[in-house]
């Protein structure tokens, strides 16, 4: 029996609504019912999974993008069968998509943009390094997770592990360079002429858009780092408050911080400049030098004093003390503990 209304999909996952059909299938509505987490279960299209062989293919790749730890990628929570359907749940997402938001806006200011697109990157060069490419990344395929307001956006990358249905998959890069053409210029990255298309475009940011938008693939950026650093240096030359690539987006929703895993295995590591270090360094040995000067004062002092007679030492011994200081000495407290005070311990 195919999924409708009112199922509950591995004993936990409820379907509560039909929220629309796209191209990977039918999209519902849903909750969790163990921890009340408002969800989405895809209902995958046949033509994804036409046969066994094809399913268990779409399985694997779905698993492996489900264990990519970034908070720029859709969070999944199960991958399976329920009655001859296969089936994703992913977390639920209030906002839109780039698509949506360009339906609203033709064109976006770059100030708007490129922050959008540094996160994009973080999530893609995470994928990139667990060894997963998107293939067919667009407008539709990236969901800014409303925080508020437009800056505050998080960007979460949709449908990553899915087959792609072109015959020529898309390089991510260079997809995300088309992104970048259209929501700069408000057209298609067809004639490849920002200076037409955009002639207002800064030209720095033009030509970091025309470069990954090369035709020759060697001639354009070779990661997601290289092209998010070119972006980042443009976005603040002063690099007082430079994004970095590896690090997550301020502000990170309670639900999405969960999907950030820090491994035991992998302790950070403490960067120092060498700069700092030669400073460090200056610190350390000033003050071994400082404390061999206090040292060798305290040496000739007690030199020069010369010994004391042994009429004043008997003296000192014999009469009280008109100072009133006392000598510390320590004797066992009530709890165990070793106390100082000024009396004299008894016998």
């Amino acid at each position: 029996m195919a999924v409708k209304l009112d199922d509950i999909i591995d004993g936990k996952f409820r379907i509560t609504r039909l929220r629309g059909r796209g191209r990977t299938g039918a999209v519902y509505a849903g909750l969790r019912e163990d921890t009340g987490e408002r969800i989405v279960v895809t209902v995958l299209a046949k033509q994804l999974v036409p046969d066994a062989a094809a399913w268990q293919r779409l399985k694997r790749a779905l698993e492996q993008a489900g264990r990519v730890v970034s908070p720029n990628i859709v969070r999944q929570h199960a991958v399976g069968e329920h009655g001859g359907d296969r089936y994703l749940v992913t977390e639920h997402l209030d906002g839109e998509t780039l698509e949506e938001r360009l339906e609203q806006h033709p064109s976006l200011a770059a100030h708007h943009i490129v922050p959008i697109v540094l996160q994009l990157l973080r999530g893609l060069g995470a994928a990139h390094d667990a060894g997963l490419e998107h293939h067919e990344l667009r407008l539709s395929s990236v969901f800014l997770k409303s925080r508020g307001t437009a800056q505050d956006d998080l960007v979460k990358i949709l449908d990553l592990g899915m087959p792609a249905l072109e015959r020529r998959p898309r390089s991510d890069l260079h997809a995300v360079g088309a992104i970048l053409y259209r929501t700069l210029s408000g057209k298609p990255a067809r004639r490849m002429d920002l200076h037409t298309d955009a002639p207002e475009l800064d030209a720095d940011l033009a030509a970091i858009v025309e470069r990954a938008l090369h035709r020759d693939p060697a001639k354009r950026y070779l990661s997601a780092r290289t092209l998010f650093e070119a972006l980042a240096a443009w976005h603040d030359p002063t690099g007082l408050a430079r994004p970095s690539y590896s690090s997550p987006p301020p502000a990170v929703d309670e639900e999405d911080r969960q999907s950030i895993i820090v491994s035991d295995a992998t302790p950070a590591r403490l960067t120092i400049s060498k700069k700092q270090l030669l400073l460090l360094v200056a610190v350390v040995v000033l003050g071994a030098f400082a404390a061999l000067l206090v040292a060798l004062t305290d040496q000739d002092d007690e030199l020069d004093a010369g010994p004391v007679p042994s009429a004043a030492l008997k003296s000192i011994s014999s009469s009280p003390s008109t100072s009133g200081a006392v000598t510390p000495t320590s004797s066992a407290s009530t709890d165990g503990q070793t106390s100082f005070n000024g009396s004299k311990p008894h016998p």
